[in-house]
């Protein structure tokens, strides 16, 4: 009788701890932007247009622990934004990075096109870094700035990038 008394404290007691302790978590809002990269001046109604910040949905997004982007680094989590947003993700507290599908697939460089070191700095540079602390729960947005079709990272100059 007292070890089932015993076993249903302990059960009770450990549902009331877990109710009142908050679990960190963080809710994420990343958008994205597109710049004006016409020639002409546009109206600051179609500029005011086209940097509006739109939810980046569809688009898969990971966690990873640290501050960089490492071969051998470990996927924590992996989310995609909603029409709305990722909902909330519970996380241990710790530092963490978002890399998207770029850094999250295995780096291949065409050394005739860009330039190695380069786009290796840019596969290693996380797009953010967040830290979770304990019984707190954060919402973290972050914008991505979309680049002009010509504008490309790293690229070695040739004649088919206009200047």
């Amino acid at each position: 009788m007292i070890k089932l008394y015993v076993i249903f404290c302990t059960f009770l007691f450990s549902g009331f701890v877990n109710r009142n302790q908050t679990k960190p978590s963080i809710i994420f809002i990343i958008t994205k932007t597109h710049p004006y990269c016409g020639g002409a001046n546009r109206t600051e109604e179609y500029l005011d247009n086209k940097l509006k910040k739109e939810i980046a949905a569809g688009e898969m997004f990971y966690i990873i622990k640290g501050k960089e982007n490492t071969t051998n680094r470990k996927v924590i989590r992996s989310f995609s934004m909603g029409a709305a947003n990722s909902g909330c993700i519970n996380l241990p507290p710790g530092i963490y990075s978002i890399i998207n599908k770029f850094s999250y697939q295995k780096l291949i460089i065409n050394a005739n096109n860009f330039d190695r070191e380069c786009i290796e700095k840019l596969w290693a540079t996380p797009l953010f870094s967040f830290t979770v602390y304990k019984k707190k729960c954060d919402t973290i947005s972050f914008n991505i700035t979309l680049p002009c079709e010509y504008d490309k990272p790293c690229a070695k100059l040739n004649n088919d990038i206009p200047m």
